[in-house]
This record gives structure tokens, sequence and C-alpha cells, in this order.
């Protein structure tokens, strides 16, 4: 988690005050957020990801107290970042199948 404050205060640009608190809690609300829409492990988002990316998306909207905005602005993001997570659990239970029948 110090990863994703560190790297998430950059940026936001917050060279100033201890805000690490609030981006803690804000991080981790996003993080529930963004995994109730997709399967998205933990550490996708220590990764240069679209996850990581709409995280970083989400605490500044909530920063700048426009989180009821986020969904619009972001709905094709969202719709093809649960896409990609699909396809890639289809193909992960295909390869599975196929092991077994070996």
């Amino acid at each position: 988690m110090e990863q994703l404050l560190t790297e998430l205060k950059e940026y936001l640009g917050f060279t100033w005050g201890n805000h690490d608190e609030r981006l803690t809690s804000i991080i981790g609300r996003g993080k529930v957020y963004l995994q109730s829409i997709a399967d998205i492990n933990d550490n996708e988002f220590l990764t240069e990801s679209n996850a990581k990316a709409l995280l970083f998306d989400y605490c500044r909207y909530v920063i700048h107290y426009s989180l009821e905005h986020f969904e619009n602005n972001f709905n094709s993001a969202l719709v093809r970042l649960k896409f990609e997570h699909l396809k890639n659990d289809i193909i992960e239970n295909e390869v599975n199948e196929n092991e077994e029948d070996n």
C-alpha cells in the first residue's frame, strides 16, 4: 500500500502536508469499488495497468469532491476493464480444461 500511496501523491501533485491517512482510506475504497466491477487482484494495482490508472482517477475524483461524475466520465474505461478481465478468465478456464483433458 505504501508504494501506491507514494505514486498517488506524485500523481496528484501532493508535495506538502500529511494526507497519508485520508489517501490510504480513499485508495482502499477505490480498490474495493474496482474489484466489484472486475476480478482484480491487489498486485495488478502495483503494475502499470488500466486498473491502476482507474484507481488513481477514482482517487482524484474523490479528492476533488466529484465522485458522482466518475462512472459517467470513465464508463468506457470501466466497461473495457470488465471485459478485459472476463476475457482473461475465459482464456484461463480454457487452458485449465485443456490441461485436465491431457
